[in-house]
């Protein structure tokens, strides 16, 4: 409810993957003529083991701004998570002035945002993969369906990533609503190139993460 009134676009189904995977705080209040105290903040950080961990979900209603209660979140989860370096992705730009108090420190800026408005159909079954740059090579992307599927996908994400992300990965590949996998054959061999997870948001089709171990299988996954 508390994204929801901030028009955030996060669903309860994204929600609950964060519940499944991480950990959230948040601070509660009686308003006067309620019985139930309601959420006012909330703030979430996941850990991928003692290599890093990553924060996100800062948010306090307009009625309880100015109160400290995003200072007190982000002293409570320092001093409740440090096993591992925090790091956080945010758009907005009241964060450049925020965070650096904390420790917090830009190490890159990044903005890319690619909208299709209308996407072919998926037919959900196996097919082929043409490459240009591999064609002696044959490559099938799969539906990700078997748990030797998700354990291939979860060695090759901590080859490229360096990151334990299995309790992540599997509850996203859970509640995708498309996920898939590439294999590559050569000379009778078949060797994972990559994954790929898509999720609907209300209306909108989010592709990622997508994990490829070059731009041809990257390109497949995401088409």
């Amino acid at each position: 409810a508390i994204s929801k009134a901030e028009k955030w676009s996060h669903t309860l189904t994204d929600w609950k993957v964060m519940m499944a995977t991480g950990k959230s705080y948040g601070h509660r209040q009686q308003h006067n003529n309620q019985q139930q105290q309601q959420l006012v903040s909330c703030v979430h950080i996941t850990e991928y083991g003692s290599t890093l961990a990553s924060l996100g979900m800062l948010i306090v209603s307009k009625s309880a701004r100015k109160k400290g209660l995003a200072t007190s979140l982000l002293h409570h989860v320092m001093a409740t998570h440090k096993q591992a370096p925090i790091a956080l992705v945010t758009s907005g730009s009241k964060a450049r002035t925020f965070y650096p108090p904390f420790g917090f420190q830009p190490t890159g800026e990044h903005i890319m945002k690619y909208t299709r408005e209308q996407a072919a159909a998926v037919d959900g079954g196996n097919r082929n993969v043409e490459t240009n740059r591999f064609p002696s090579t044959t490559r099938q992307l799969q539906p990700i369906g078997t748990r030797e599927h998700v354990n291939h996908i979860l060695e090759l994400d901590n080859l490229v990533t360096q990151l334990d992300r299995g309790h992540l990965l599997r509850s996203l590949i859970e509640n995708s609503a498309h996920a898939y996998y590439m294999t590559e054959e050569k000379a009778e061999r078949k060797s994972m190139m990559g994954y790929g997870l898509a999720k609907l948001q209300g209306n909108t089709l989010l592709v990622g993460p997508v994990v490829a171990k070059d731009d041809d299988s990257a390109f497949a996954l995401c088409s």
